[in-house]
């Protein structure tokens, strides 16, 4: 039952499978489709370093990768499609998560293609859109990323540092 809850399955009393949650600190994908109801229902977690030493998440048609997606109509997943790198910057309250494309695989962010020769992996954020050959689309989440700037962002916060700001202007007259 461990592997179950780590997993993001939501077990009643008797042990029984009842729905998933999505973890509050591993980032993941979440599926999206044009039908509302299919949304948001495939959840795929990012190994992070307690999972796979090097922090890598390998997505591709083949059955060796961590994630495997097959394209049954247009043939636009590679055996080896890209790669999702995670990273724990000890100074930082959320973890990096990036991707890196193999070969002429194709991948957009946000629209925008992600060129497989770029000298550096691109850094994914919270709530980027991540399509991954013609048909696979996800909403990317990073939980400790949501919560950093929830927390920074609170109404007394934000209040005390524009009273702040206010006197610092006000005593410059």
């Amino acid at each position: 039952t461990k592997v179950l809850i780590s997993m993001g399955v939501c077990l009643n009393k008797s042990g029984d499978a009842i729905g998933l949650f999505s973890s509050k600190k591993t980032p993941h994908l979440l599926n999206l489709n044009e039908d509302p109801l299919m949304s948001e229902c495939l959840l795929y977690y990012i190994n992070d370093l307690e999972h796979d030493q090097d922090g890598k998440t390998k997505i591709g048609s083949d059955d060796d990768n961590d994630i495997v997606l097959i394209d049954l109509t247009k043939n636009s997943i590679q055996e080896h499609h890209l790669i999702f790198n995670y990273s724990q910057d000890p100074e930082k309250e959320f973890p990096d998560v990036s991707i890196e494309t193999v070969k002429s695989s194709q991948v957009f962010v946000n629209g925008n293609p992600i060129d497989c020769n770029a000298a550096a992996p691109y850094q994914l954020h919270n709530g980027d859109r991540i399509m991954i050959g013609s048909q696979h689309l996800f909403r990317f989440v990073n939980p400790l990323e949501v919560k950093y700037h929830r927390d920074q962002g609170t109404y007394e916060e934000t209040q005390t540092t524009i009273s702040s700001s206010e006197t610092k202007n006000s005593g410059s007259d």
